[in-house]
């Protein structure tokens, strides 16, 4: 079970790592890299079983990234909380956040399948 735990942990990781990164580009940003990690170690605590105050001290990342990550309000905290959303599928913030981040919402469901599929193949899960 605890295996289990571990690889949803893994996959909400990097589903929330890839949609930040596919919205960040469509949004123009450069430093679209730094979005994919905020995804990415947006979990660590969950998976490290550790306060997130204790491991943000440890990670060598961009100060915008620890901040994200810890909760603080930044410019890619929108990002972070669409990719939460859109993982479970929570329509009522899912809606409210693509407006402020540009996504048609034609495009939110095939966003879904798109990143739920790369997700599979990233851990080979097909």
């Amino acid at each position: 079970a605890n295996n289990d735990v571990f690889n949803e942990l893994m996959y909400a990781s990097l589903f929330r790592a890839k949609v930040c990164e596919i919205i960040a580009r469509l949004n123009y940003k450069k430093n679209y890299s730094e979005y994919f990690l905020v995804g990415l170690f947006s979990l660590i605590d969950s998976l490290l079983k550790r306060p997130i105050n204790d491991i943000v001290t440890q990670l060598p990342l961009a100060e915008e990234i620890l901040e994200t990550i810890a909760g603080a309000k930044t410019d890619i905290t929108p990002y972070l909380q669409f990719s939460t959303a859109l993982s479970k599928l929570d329509w009522d913030n899912i809606i409210p956040l693509a407006n402020g981040l540009n996504i048609p919402n034609d495009e939110i469901l095939p966003l879904y399948e798109e990143v739920k599929v790369w997700v599979n193949e990233t851990l080979n899960l097909k």
